[in-house]
């Protein structure tokens, strides 16, 4: 009986140990399912905005023939013009600042940034909900607003491929 005490133990010990393992693994594949359909509904959105939204060379090409500016004006930073088909995700999130999308990779993403907390979605979503993916970020000294050839912009490095 004393002999067999010891390995019980250490079978159980094992079993739990495996338990918890198989638990951490399942909700990791889980989150990656969710945050997949969660973005993947993002991006078609966007897809189906841009769709629909006239071109740029349109919309230019209306502004051009509209009555003649004789003076500048500054634009306040608060109100710098978002593109059509990202107000909505402006409206989801304020913090959005953009859109990566790679042709022939799945990087297919919003892109945000708080200049204030400058890694806040390194483990959040677009929707403020913690992920172990994370979301796309712009690193916190890039303006934005102000046009530059280099933005740095982090995310995960995914095994699946995704980020």
């Amino acid at each position: 009986m004393k002999k067999k005490l010891p390995f019980t133990i250490a079978i159980l010990l094992l079993l739990g140990i495996f338990g918890y393992s198989a638990w951490q693994v399942g909700s990791y594949v889980l989150d990656s399912v969710e945050q997949k359909e969660k973005y993947d509904q993002l991006a078609a959105m966007v897809e189906q905005i841009q769709a629909t939204a006239p071109s740029v060379a349109a919309t230019e090409a209306v502004e051009a023939t509209g009555p003649l500016q004789t003076e500048e004006v500054d634009v306040p930073e608060e109100t710098l013009p978002v593109l059509p088909e990202y107000a909505s995700l402006v409206e989801l999130n304020s913090d959005t600042v953009g859109w990566l999308k790679i042709d022939g990779t799945y990087v297919n993403y919003p892109v945000m940034q708080t200049p204030t907390v400058p890694e806040y979605y390194l483990y959040r979503n677009f929707y403020f909900e913690h992920s172990e993916r994370g979301c796309l970020f712009a690193e916190e000294d890039c303006d934005i607003n102000t046009p530059s050839d280099n933005v740095t912009i982090y995310g995960h490095n995914m095994k699946d491929g995704s980020m």
